[in-house]
């Protein structure tokens, strides 16, 4: 019974210090560096509204965020605050050491009561730090420390249409360059064409 406290006290203070993601793609910092895609960001607007999804591109100009209806297009003026998670942090082997080493005071007798408390409370403080380290906050960091982890770091290319990121549409390594546009479509499509047209995804205006 004492065991199963102990771990079950581990697991409720690591819940409670620990920054949840709200990111279902669960990029490991390995992936992100493979991937291609931005960090998921959730933008509180100054008008009440919150919008969330992948961060497409960040500058003075305006923060693009691909939702799940399309793509959003916000001047910086607009943002009341946003935070970004740029990856998913494994916290399994922080979680781990520390169930393990607060069984281990088991041992300890008495001494239990001083001991436990301390492992309970250095897993949570470790987990909460380690939880916090992919998150980047606005306006307390710049546009430049968002746009570090967006899909395009140096702003929205003037060839990519709001089509082409909803698609996804990539050409196999080794290839001919895949066209813009949806899968099966050759060439370039006029501003505001392919599958994000209906969606009102591509309703918006891009520089």
């Amino acid at each position: 019974m004492r065991i199963r406290d102990l771990a079950l006290a581990v697991v409720a203070a690591t819940a409670a210090a620990c920054a949840i993601n709200p990111d279902s793609r669960g990029r490991t910092l390995e992936r992100v560096i493979t991937d291609g895609r931005g960090g998921w960001i959730v933008v509180q607007l100054t008008s009440g509204a919150e919008a969330s999804g992948e961060l497409i591109a960040a500058d003075t100009d305006a923060i693009r965020v691909l939702t799940s209806v399309g793509l959003l297009v916000v001047p910086p003026r607009e943002v009341a605050s946003a935070r970004l998670w740029a990856w998913e942090t494994e916290l399994g082997g922080v979680i781990a050491w520390g169930t393990i080493g607060t069984l281990s005071t088991i041992s300890h007798g008495f001494f239990l009561v001083f001991s436990a408390p301390v492992w309970v409370g250095a897993t949570s403080l470790i987990t909460a730090i380690e939880s916090r380290k992919p998150i980047v906050d606005y306006p307390e960091h710049g546009l430049y420390d968002l746009a570090r982890w967006a899909r395009f770091p140096q702003g929205m290319p003037r060839t990519v249409y709001p089509g082409d990121l909803i698609d996804q549409a990539r050409a196999p390594v080794g290839s001919a360059p895949a066209g813009h546009g949806p899968p099966g479509t050759t060439g370039a499509p006029r501003p505001g064409s392919g599958s994000a047209a209906g969606s009102g995804a591509g309703s918006d205006s891009l520089p």
